[in-house]
């Protein structure tokens, strides 16, 4: 009886860890700019530099040390000859490993301005994306209220 009912606890595990998989793709920058819930988009009259620092420290200011059911990380990458960066947002889970679900790029275009598109995962996390442009056009410091 004893090693029946192991098999259906591993069974219902497995089913459970299968049903939850879906939830946390995507799992990586690259999946979550093709299978993005949406993307905020524009052009703002910054250099590059300017406003990739901008991004990353408003980012770091409103989502490190923040309470949230996961931990949550800030990374990013740069490359200052080629005018591009990344930011990204990612949730941390003990179990399961991380899920990105908010990352913005920034793109030197001509000397004085920066396109900027932030991709979002979830419908919900659209309001985050869109504070990164009041972030750099209207030069607000006001964090988003997070989906999570």
């Amino acid at each position: 009886m004893l090693p029946m009912l192991a098999k259906w606890v591993v069974a219902g595990g497995a089913i459970v860890l299968t049903a939850c998989a879906p939830l946390l793709s995507p799992l990586t920058v690259e999946e979550l700019r093709s299978k993005a819930a949406g993307k905020v988009e524009f052009t703002v009259e910054k250099n590059y530099k300017q406003a990739f620092q901008t991004v990353l420290a408003r980012t770091k200011a409103c989502y490190l040390g923040a309470p949230t059911t996961a931990q949550l990380a800030v990374s990013d990458s740069r490359n200052y000859d080629l005018k591009t960066g990344n930011v990204t947002i990612k949730l941390l889970y003990d179990a399961t490993g991380e899920e990105v679900y908010l990352t913005v790029d920034v793109i030197g275009v001509g000397e004085g301005a920066s396109k900027v598109t932030a991709y979002y995962e979830r419908a919900a996390s659209k309001a985050e994306a869109n504070v990164v442009q009041t972030w750099l056009v209207d030069g607000s410091v006001e964090c988003a209220k997070r989906a999570v």
